[in-house]
């Protein structure tokens, strides 16, 4: 299991188109049954005449501790573009429930073929492993078990098939639905058709002891997908009345575009389950949601040339509120195979692996935990050129770079500790990625100070670029009036 920071995740995707467009499991929802503690809860909320006016309880804030698996060989994985918007989907669809999920901490990657496509065993093996305590632990993968999706009552977490997490998707809401409690609106139907006494009426008069025990959910036979309106062979009672099942429901069989609602017997017992059962999830919740400006391209410039093919430095202004940025890139328009595809909470990146001769899209989006719905920005493109013969590494110096920010005409002192080699190159940059500054210098001491000259460049944004064996600094500064 590999852990990456959200505020400062990379990945390199190695995936084809074909990967990207995965026909969708035939199986809606793998969700068969629930655990015995919620079948508990339901029981005594059901018998309660449980209350139905939410509209002035506070929001519920919940944790989502995102895993996204890929192959062994780190192949596959779900977009990070895809999981920003089912996010802020989820969060309208939660919406008038008064809940709101959020990111929580790490994004976890695994590299486990056996758990990209899995079976029901293989699936309780992979959240056995992974699942972080005291957060609703989801899953995205390939194929689990056959189905778009499903929570697990062993375990306490959902999978989720990448294919089934969309736009427009409602699969997530389904599966959480169960997380909190919610069984199928058609509940003992899954294997087959239930004695008589356990089916609930067209008119509702056993909708306590029958169905999903919610009396403002309409009585429901239909256990696998159907379009809106139903048009199949007509659902008939045991007492001879016709059953219309409501395809608006996130918790039916009804195709996506059909559902948009929770119930509000059904939002009431979520909320209830929370507070009863798993107040673990309410610690530390985040800052409110805020809304967060356009993040704005600076470079290279938009349609800019001869870039340097391993070492494009993105640039984009800072977003008052936003924690972090998703910078991505890709030669096609649909950003479906990204080269560049991270989090990361500056406002500059430098990107490489580019293909000389080749043209680049490019695109920011401002995140904070609670808000992944802001705008991408404008999308600007480049095309790289010869690569200029810096290796981007991590850094391995110890390097102070002051005063930030510089007075114009003032030095940029630049102290450098831990050093192993005696010739580096120093050169700065502008936002268009140019050099204007080159030079090496030899350095025979273990604490060295270097002062570079400012005094012909104009106030505005640069990068310091310092290279020798032991790998690259870069650093961002600016020099005011």
């Amino acid at each position: 299991m590999k852990k990456f920071t959200f505020s400062l995740l990379s990945f390199l995707l190695s995936v084809s188109l074909l990967s990207q467009n995965i026909a969708p499991p035939s199986n809606y929802c793998g969700t068969i049954d629930l655990s015995p503690v919620q079948k508990a809860f339901l029981k005594q909320i059901q018998s309660k005449h449980i209350q139905t006016t939410i509209s002035d309880r506070a929001v519920i804030y919940l944790p989502i501790q995102v895993h996204i698996v890929g192959t062994d060989n780190g192949s596959g994985y779900y977009r990070m573009e895809d999981l920003f918007n089912v996010i802020c989907s989820l969060n309208e669809q939660y919406q008038p429930a008064n809940i709101y999920w959020y990111l929580k901490g790490d994004i976890d990657y695994i590299n486990n073929s056996s758990f990209y496509e899995h079976d029901f065993a293989s699936g309780s093996q992979m959240m056995a492993q992974n699942n972080v305590p005291g957060r609703v632990n989801v899953y995205f993968v390939s194929d689990p078990a056959g189905n778009c999706g499903y929570y697990s009552p062993n375990r306490d977490a959902v999978a989720m098939a990448k294919s089934c997490a969309g736009q427009g998707s409602t699969t997530l809401a389904h599966e959480l639905g169960h997380y909190l409690s919610l069984p199928h609106t058609f509940s003992g139907w899954e294997g087959g058709t239930p004695a008589p006494a356990n089916q609930e009426r067209a008119d509702g008069s056993n909708c306590q002891s029958a169905g999903d025990g919610f009396c403002d959910t309409r009585a429901d036979y239909l256990a696998y997908r159907w379009n809106c309106p139903y048009s199949g062979v007509a659902l008939i009672d045991p007492v001879g009345d016709t059953v219309h099942p409501d395809e608006t429901l996130y918790m039916s069989y009804s195709s996506d575009h059909c559902q948009n609602k929770f119930s509000a017997e059904q939002q009431t017992a979520m909320r209830q389950y929370i507070m009863l059962v798993h107040q673990d999830l309410l610690n530390n919740p985040p800052n409110s949601y805020q809304l967060l400006d356009t993040a704005r391209l600076i470079a290279p410039l938009n349609n800019a040339v001869n870039q340097p093919a391993n070492s494009v430095p993105l640039v984009w202004s800072k977003v008052p509120g936003a924690t972090n940025y998703h910078v991505i890139a890709s030669r096609f328009s649909t950003f479906a195979i990204p080269v560049v595809d991270k989090i990361i909470s500056d406002t500059f990146l430098l990107a490489g692996s580019f293909a000389p001769g080749l043209t680049y899209r490019w695109k920011v989006k401002p995140l904070t935990a609670s808000n992944t719905c802001a705008s991408y920005s404008e999308v600007w493109r480049f095309t790289a050129g010869q690569p200029n013969g810096i290796n981007q590494q991590e850094n391995q110096l110890s390097i102070r770079v002051y005063p930030i920010p510089l007075k114009n005409g003032s030095d940029l002192h630049v102290r450098i500790t831990n050093i192993n080699q005696i010739i580096m190159s120093i050169r700065i940059l502008n936002p268009a990625g140019q050099t204007i500054y080159y030079n090496t210098d030899n350095l025979t001491e273990s604490n060295r100070q270097i002062d570079l000259p400012t005094a012909q460049l104009a106030s505005g944004l640069y990068f310091l670029q310092i290279e020798g064996d032991q790998g690259m600094y870069i650093r961002k500064f600016a020099i005011i009036r």
